[in-house]
């Protein structure tokens, strides 16, 4: 007989509180704005930072900031400001009590992946831009090295096709190590266009497990379908291993999510999709340390609930006895509503054993499931009306139960000589930087780059520009190309034995602009200017 699941609706739950209000769960947004929770972490003073999308219907958006004390009670808000759209998609807590942040640039309906260091003030210490000539590249995903040096994946760089996704590494100064393709088709000619979203720090040598899909050809036809797929490198971005799920039979779908087991093994979700129809199932599969899969489950709606039309999971969290997940459930084969679950250990035995089940019918994806030590964070969005949604946010124990409010001796933001307020942050000082021509990747590659110096006069310019270029010494075989904002080529020069160029600028339109000098394919030199 199938274990009992306890359903604790939402509504119900605010109906039987002693006292409404005492219990953690908060809503937080901008009137009439659409805002949902892109991540959430925890501050160097015990209260918690998350942040995500915020943006009027047919208007310009863009992310806004929470700092939040221990109940949830907003200390500011700020919201990010770049010429155009930004929308944050992780946050990480950094060592020296700032923060990390990557995400979507948006121009002109075209997106660049983006990442940008704050400090305890939330004020920004550098951003970077990355050029690429895919208009749909995003940064999607980033951990902190226990020395400070940051991992990044970007999406939708490179080839369409084939480098979908690259891994790469800044030091804390947001200066560019290197950037290498992840699955790279040259090693992996049976894979096409590889999307990893996620990726984990491990405990092991701080290996980066990645997680996501790609699209694999049969073994017994020449049919490319999509399957859950997962890559384990080192901090160099060498490759320790590649596995494809399901590759020896007809199971396809999207990797989600990993978590490290203390067994060492790796804990993933997905999305176990029937091919041919839109209908979904959760995937939980279980991987060793050297990517061998040690087992799997495909969750079906009837496990759960058999008036469910699919489900599938993202977030984990494991507990003693119990894992935690998001879940996305279907009450029609369209309509699709969120929830979170708390299951038994043994995921793989005969039946699925459900412990706690809270479903939010009035809240919507996107969602996330965060932790600080033995309490969850639950953060999803809540729909008021069409033009209207707030972002909902519960603290609450391992069997879903919400936290209490507690006394707050906290001091908050101590790190800050000033306080901070609910202001905007001008992100005005971005560089940009391209990993597709070679930009900065040089320096790893090679051991050192030669300084070649490119003087721009005047900067800003409006018509009439003049680009000098004093070492004369190393020019020969110098091509000095101007790139735009989205990485496209407007003009490229050989410089032969030139120590001058002038240009007309009059025709391009406002904005940043890089002049890059390669010598034998690589970056050798770089400068900014602004277009008036």
């Amino acid at each position: 007989m199938r274990i009992l699941i306890i359903i604790l609706l939402h509504l119900i739950i605010l109906l039987t509180h002693p006292v409404f209000g005492q219990y953690w769960e908060k809503f937080y947004g901008v009137e009439e704005t659409y805002d949902y929770i892109g991540s959430l972490n925890k501050s160097y003073d015990g209260g918690y930072i998350f942040g995500g999308y915020s943006g009027k219907y047919q208007e310009i958006g863009g992310t806004r900031l929470y700092k939040i004390d221990i109940n949830g009670d907003t200390l500011w808000s700020r919201s990010l400001v770049l010429n155009e759209i930004i929308e944050m998609l992780q946050f990480k807590p950094t060592d020296d009590g700032g923060f990390i942040i990557c995400g979507i640039y948006y121009l002109n309906n075209k997106s660049k992946p983006f990442v940008s260091k704050f400090n305890a003030c939330a004020e920004p210490e550098w951003c970077k831009i990355f050029m690429s000539d895919n208009h749909f590249a995003s940064g999607s995903n980033l951990v902190v090295l226990n020395n400070g040096n940051y991992m990044l994946l970007l999406l939708n760089m490179g080839d369409l096709h084939t480098e979908m996704t690259f891994l790469v590494k800044l030091n804390q100064s947001g200066e560019l190590l290197w950037g290498k393709p992840v699955i790279d088709h040259n090693v992996y000619p049976e894979a096409f266009q590889p999307v990893m979203t996620k990726m984990i720090k491990t405990t092991n040598n701080e290996d980066i497990l990645v997680a996501g899909n790609a699209y694999w050809k049969n073994p017994w036809n020449e049919q490319y379908v999509i399957r859950p797929t997962f890559a384990m490198y080192d901090t160099q971005g060498n490759e320790k291993w590649v596995t494809p799920f399901g590759l020896a039979d007809t199971l396809y779908g999207i990797g989600s999510r990993c978590m490290e087991l203390d067994s060492g093994q790796f804990l993933c979700t997905g999305r176990h999709r029937m091919y041919g129809t839109i209908l979904q199932n959760g995937y939980l599969i279980l991987l060793d340390s050297s990517g061998v899969i040690q087992d799997y489950r495909i969750v079906f709606p009837e496990d759960i609930n058999d008036e469910w039309y699919g489900l599938f999971f993202d977030d984990l969290q494991k507990f003693d006895s119990s894992i935690v997940l998001n879940l996305s459930y279907f009450i029609a084969p369209t309509v699709g509503l969120v929830g979170v679950i708390n299951v038994n250990d043994d995921i793989f035995g005969e039946e699925f054993g459900v412990n706690a089940l809270e479903l939010l019918p009035d809240m919507i994806y996107p969602h996330m499931l965060a932790r600080d030590e033995d309490k969850l964070f639950y953060g999803t969005q809540y729909r008021l009306n069409a033009y209207d949604y707030d972002i909902y946010l519960r603290k609450m124990n391992a069997m879903l139960e919400l936290d209490s409010i507690m006394p707050d001796t906290n001091v908050y933001d101590s790190l800050c000589p000033h306080p901070i307020t609910y202001s905007e942050i001008f992100l005005d000082n971005c560089d940009f930087i391209d990993i597709a021509y070679g930009i900065e990747e040089h320096r790893t590659n090679h051991g050192k780059t030669d300084i070649f110096r490119i003087l721009v006069s005047p900067n800003p310019v409006s018509g009439n520009m003049r680009l000098s270029f004093p070492d004369a010494e190393i020019n020969r075989g110098v091509r000095i190309s101007i790139f735009n904002a989205y990485g496209q080529v407007l003009e490229s020069y050989k410089l032969e034995n030139r120590q001058e160029i002038n240009h007309d600028t009059g025709h391009w339109p406002a904005g940043l602009y890089l002049v890059v000098a390669f010598k034998n394919g690589v970056n050798i030199g770089m400068c900014k200017f602004i277009k008036l």
